[in-house]
């Protein structure tokens, strides 16, 4: 890598680090958990896809039973989106295959859906593009049917993100949008995003957490309380668990540079080589890794906490099934009061070694749960 490059590269790998330094979970934890996760293996998926088509109206109903099932505050939260009676609650679910899409709407359907939260208006917009355009060759089928079981389950996701979120105190509703254009871009509308990001440190870290323990709670309740085909839905499972491992790989990679530009101060060539030797990967994949940090630094927050929810989850989840729902309530609760300890009290996890083995331990056992029934069924497809 010529000088400028590396130049660039250091300087990409210090804003990791700067931005790691505003979040509760250190580098050195972060990096135990992740290289503990990475350890594993991804799980292997059955040869059996049945693809499940609904209606709109047996998906809406699908997700408002399970939120039933729930608890009722969840159940009324996601009734205001489904049956949009709220002006600051809106639900925008939309075919993939229109010719007629925004940019923002192409921007939604490669994110797979997006929940925006307007702390100054106290708005809430969630989109959900629905997935039969990837289906090649399924014209008949699209024409007769809405949506997809992974529709659905995007729906439980995104609502879920609105769980967590709580109104930071001291920022007050500005219901006049004159007033908000006028705000934003002003010294007072930075300071109060400040307040806000600063207000919810714990959120950014567990967001994905509180969304993909909800979706894999609704994935386990169509097992349960529906006939679909369960190969479909234990599918969904498997690749939500094989994308956060990969995910966790990456991060791992990430920090273990940040960690090493901390202690070397600068990462040169000759590091480049450590590095590429202590990863176990070859030229080509070291120069892909280094054009990430340099283009993309700016988003591994964001894709950490898909990393973290794959490492969180089985342990809230082994929670909940031990003490109920009102474990999700305090754990959410404690990542609404900002608090990384109460977090971590909740589940039952130090924040040390001992944690990160229970987690780990959850993980494994959650793997367990997929192995058997995903070898029988492909044996039985061999014979």
């Amino acid at each position: 890598m010529n000088e400028l490059d590396l130049k660039e590269f250091n300087e990409a790998v210090d804003r990791i680090i700067e931005d790691e330094k505003k979040y509760p979970l250190n580098i050195n934890l972060l990096l135990e958990m992740f290289s503990k996760m990475k350890e594993l293996q991804p799980i292997g998926s059955s040869n059996r896809n049945v693809e499940i088509f609904l209606s709109r109206e047996e998906t809406l109903k699908n997700v408002l039973n399970f939120y039933k099932t729930m608890d009722i505050e969840y159940y009324s939260e996601a009734l205001d989106y489904l049956l949009q009676l709220k002006r600051n609650k809106s639900l925008y679910i939309f075919s993939g295959n229109r010719n007629d899409l925004s940019e923002n709407e192409r921007e939604i359907i490669k994110g797979k859906g997006r929940n925006e939260y307007e702390e100054i208006t106290c708005e809430w917009n969630i989109y959900v593009p629905t997935r039969l355009s990837e289906l090649k060759g399924e014209d008949e089928i699209i024409s007769k049917n809405k949506d997809m079981i992974v529709d659905s389950r995007t729906i439980v996701h995104e609502i879920a993100h609105c769980f967590d979120k709580t109104k930071t105190e001291g920022v007050f509703p500005i219901v006049a949008s004159a007033k908000t254009v006028k705000l934003k871009g002003t010294k007072e509308y930075e300071q109060i995003n400040e307040k806000i990001i600063e207000s919810n440190k714990v959120r950014d870290v567990f967001t994905e957490v509180t969304a993909i323990t909800f979706e894999k709670l609704y994935l386990q309740y169509l097992m349960e309380h529906t006939s679909y085909p369960k190969n479909n839905i234990r599918n969904l499972l498997i690749r939500r668990f094989n994308s956060s491992f990969f995910t966790t790989c990456v991060c791992y990679e990430y920090l273990r540079i940040a960690k090493i530009k901390e202690e070397k101060g600068y990462i040169s060539n000759n590091e480049l080589e450590e590095i590429k030797k202590e990863f176990n990967v070859d030229e080509k994949y070291m120069n892909m890794l280094t054009g990430e940090i340099i283009e993309e630094s700016e988003k591994f927050s964001k894709t950490k906490r898909y990393a973290i929810a794959g490492l969180f989850v089985p342990t809230l989840i082994e929670c909940y099934h031990e003490k109920g729902v009102d474990v999700l309530k305090q754990y959410i609760q404690a990542v609404k009061n900002n608090s990384i300890d109460q977090v971590f009290e909740v589940l039952q996890i130090e924040k040390n070694e001992k944690g990160i083995e229970k987690l780990i331990a959850n993980v494994k056992k959650d793997i367990e749960t997929f192995n058997p029934q995903i070898c029988k069924e492909n044996e039985e497809d061999e014979r």
